[in-house]
């Protein structure tokens, strides 16, 4: 469903992907893989991109300092 992990249903093995490998070295959560599968395009501009970073669920607890505003 993610694309993290490859199964091979004759026989039995599970394989991680380059993505998983990724996801895994960099503690990135199920969810914003998740989101960064619904979200990247072949077309993805700069803006965009940081869009989808933005979507990340790793950023949810992050909070704008009263003098940044």
């Amino acid at each position: 469903e993610h694309r993290m992990l490859r199964f091979d249903p004759r026989s039995g093995n599970l394989a991680i992907t380059d993505l998983g490998r990724t996801a895994s070295h960099f503690y990135i959560q199920n969810s914003s893989i998740d989101t960064f599968n619904r979200m990247i395009s072949p077309t993805l501009t700069d803006a965009d991109a940081i869009h989808v970073l933005c979507h990340a669920s790793e950023f949810e607890n992050v909070r704008v300092r009263p003098e940044e505003l």
